[in-house]
């Protein structure tokens, strides 16, 4: 892994954390949730990632980075507050994350990890010798050990890195999102990636490991979190809706 990758990491960190603080109500305690929001997400992303190929490998994995951050951030706010509360966290947050999975998947494109299938498209990529994309088509028979470059590929990670940037943009233009029900946002935009994170799956070259069925680890994992994202903004917004009983049954 070349110096690129570690270095938009660690630039999507401090660009995620000045965005949440300025989106939250409380910027003191957004930082320290923000914090171990990181450090959660980095230990699930690991475990993920190693749960698809039945080793502990060394590799990251974005759902298993969503994952892990939310039970972070879920538990130390628990402690904070003594109530499985995690306020306007996720919405403040929510373009933080999609930023950094853009600028992540930047630093993928250049070091040749997270790639596609072979392409005949102009604007397909071929890496070389040291990349992970040749060796996985070493690997794989679609080159011999003399080739000098891989065969082009899909740019799939630049692909993520457009949709997850206008996907940032739009949460951040977003009408009205202050009268959304809480964790609305944070929740459309899980869903949203998820949905098209499936369909980039079709393309991508380096998907290996446990499967289900037909479905990839990151089509299955996709399928499942994007629908537990609808059902809790499906709850989220009858909870709204519902009017407050007070105990003669009329609305208060």
């Amino acid at each position: 892994m070349t110096i690129v990758w570690p270095a938009l990491f660690a630039v999507a960190v401090v660009a995620g954390m000045w965005i949440t603080e300025r989106r939250s109500d409380d910027r003191a305690l957004a930082r320290k949730t923000y914090l171990l929001g990181i450090w959660g997400g980095i230990l699930g992303a690991r475990v993920w990632f190693s749960a698809q190929y039945g080793v502990w490998a060394d590799g990251m994995s974005f759902w298993g980075f969503v994952v892990g951050a939310t039970l972070a951030v879920a538990f130390y706010r628990r402690w904070h507050s003594g109530r499985w509360e995690v306020g306007d966290f996720p919405d403040a947050a929510a373009p933080a994350l999609l930023l950094g999975a853009a600028l992540v998947r930047v630093g993928c494109f250049l070091n040749g990890c997270c790639y596609g299938k072979p392409s005949d498209l102009p604007w397909a990529v071929a890496y070389g010798p040291s990349s992970p994309a040749y060796h996985g088509q070493l690997r794989a028979g679609f080159i011999d050990a003399f080739a000098s470059s891989s065969l082009p590929v899909h740019p799939t990670q630049l692909y993520e890195a457009l949709f997850d940037s206008g996907l940032v943009l739009a949460i951040v233009v977003a009408p009205g999102r202050t009268r959304l029900p809480r964790h609305f946002l944070f929740l459309l935009a899980v869903a949203v990636y998820a949905t098209f994170r499936f369909f980039l799956e079709f393309v991508r070259g380096d998907s290996g490991g446990l499967t289900f069925g037909v479905l990839t680890f990151a089509q299955a994992s996709s399928l499942a979190i994007a629908l537990g994202a609808l059902a809790l903004m499906w709850r989220g917004s009858a909870v709204v809706q519902k009017p407050v009983t007070g105990i003669e049954g009329e609305a208060q």
